[in-house]
Parts: C-alpha cells; sequence; structure tokens
C-alpha cells in the first residue's frame, strides 16, 4: 500500500512539473511564501543580507526581469483590503495600463511603455505584502506571456 502510494505521489509530482514546464520554486522562509519561476530564470542578488533587506529577489532570463519583494504590514492606520485598494488605484493609473484585475487578496496590473511590457502584481496576506514587478521587451512577448501567467498563478503566502 504504501509502496503504490508513493508511485502515486511521484507520478503526480512529475505531471505537474511537466504541465508547468518544469522550473525552480523560490521560497522565502522569512515572510513564509514562495513563488515558481519558468525553466532558465537566474537568481541576481545572492547576497544573503541584501535578500532579507529586500524580502526577496532578483530573476532574470532573455531580457525578462522578475524582481520579487516583500515586507511585513502593521495595518495600524488602514485595513489590510484598503491598502490593497490603494495600491490597485494608483497601479492602474500609469500610462499604458492594457489589463487590470483586483481580487480578494491580491491585484496584478499590466501595461506597456517605451521599454516594453510591465507587470505590476501584489499580495497582502498574514500580514504580509509581496510585490511581483515584472519586465520585458515587445519583441518577446509571444515568449513571456504565458510564462509571466503561470509566475503570478503560483504564488503563495502561508
Amino acid at each position: 500500500m504504501k509502496k503504490t502510494l508513493l508511485i502515486l505521489v511521484a507520478i503526480a509530482t512529475m505531471t505537474m512539473l511537466y504541465s508547468c514546464g518544469g522550473g525552480n520554486t523560490y521560497k522565502n522562509d522569512a515572510f513564509k511564501y514562495s513563488v515558481t519561476l519558468p525553466e532558465g530564470f537566474v537568481p541576481q542578488n545572492q547576497d544573503a543580507a541584501m535578500e532579507t533587506e529586500r524580502g526577496g529577489k532578483l530573476f532574470v532570463k532573455d531580457g525578462c526581469m522578475i524582481d520579487v519583494t516583500a515586507k511585513k504590514m502593521e495595518y495600524k492606520y488602514i485595513t489590510a483590503e484598503e491598502s490593497l485598494k490603494q495600491g490597485f488605484e494608483i497601479a492602474k493609473s500609469a500610462d499604458g495600463v492594457f489589463e487590470s484585475e483586483m481580487k480578494d487578496d491580491h491585484y496584478c496590473v499590466k501595461s506597456q511603455d517605451s521599454f516594453g511590457y510591465r507587470t505590476g502584481y501584489e499580495m497582502q496576506k498574514n500580514g504580509v505584502s509581496l510585490n511581483i514587478f515584472i519586465t520585458y521587451p515587445v519583441e518577446k512577448k509571444a515568449e513571456f506571456d504565458k510564462e509571466i501567467d503561470a509566475v503570478l498563478n503560483s504564488v503563495t503566502i502561508e
């Protein structure tokens, strides 16, 4: 019975990795979050003190940059919902916004400017504000759009 269960778990894990295109999961124990990055994204800041200060890392692949940061939120003067809503309103007021979405615990705003595509994502949960900023050139749109959506869908905060 245990052998069968182990085999089923192994098959499920391999299926998940295959369907997600592989990749690496970045976990931040201090802020209790994780995000899965597609294959080939390389972390740029290997300094542990910098990672602690920023609450995350910068990852790069072929002109695409994924900057993941986090901070603790105390909500002394504003609720988590109000904080998130204000962040969303500011983000979607930028020039070139072509897509924006607000959910209970996160928002995502996509825009285009002279550099290329930018995605701003913020999730607030359990006193943590997780921010992901993604940029990539226009000519890489077809290459990165699907990967970026997979990254954003992989975010978890404990």
